[in-house]
């Protein structure tokens, strides 16, 4: 199991961080969405709050917890360049106490009127930087015929 830097950590702390979140649906397709509440607890915990009963995301989450699949987390932050895959798995879900307390005075004081479903704690598997030039450096080490192959293509143009 992979810790999450702390870069990382205070990233999904930046307003400006994109936050995505893909779960698996009931025939095997992919469910993507948006959860700005996306945030790390500690270094091996991601939450977020589910604001929707019954959407696809809330139905899908469950399932995957059923039947124990993982849900990948996507970050971009343009201002600190970090672009960013985390594997999770659901570990559970809280309506209640303390950390669904701290979600709910967050929400709202941009939607007072919301009546949010639950917190969702993911435990963090893999943490895969998906930043250009370092998966093309670590691609560069798996593969190098390509280092001998692209000179012969001459130069582009």
């Amino acid at each position: 199991m992979d810790r999450l830097p702390q870069e990382i950590m205070e990233i999904l702390k930046d307003p400006e961080t994109i936050k995505v979140i893909a779960t698996i649906g009931e025939e095997g397709n992919p469910h993507i969405v948006m959860k700005d509440s996306l945030e790390a607890i500690d270094e091996q915990t991601i939450a977020y709050l589910e604001l929707i009963e019954r959407s696809n995301t809330s139905k899908n989450m469950l399932r995957n917890f059923w039947d124990k699949k993982q849900v990948s987390i996507f970050i971009y932050n343009k201002k600190g360049k970090v672009s960013c895959q985390i594997k999770t798995e659901p570990y559970k879900y809280e309506w209640a106490g303390l950390l669904w307390d701290q979600f709910l005075t967050k929400l709202w004081q941009t939607i007072p009127d919301a009546n949010p479903e639950t917190v969702w704690i993911l435990k963090v598997k893999q943490v895969i930087n998906e930043d250009y030039f370092v998966r093309r450096e670590e691609q560069d080490k798996r593969v190098i015929t390509q280092k001998v192959w692209h000179p012969l293509r001459g130069p582009r143009s």
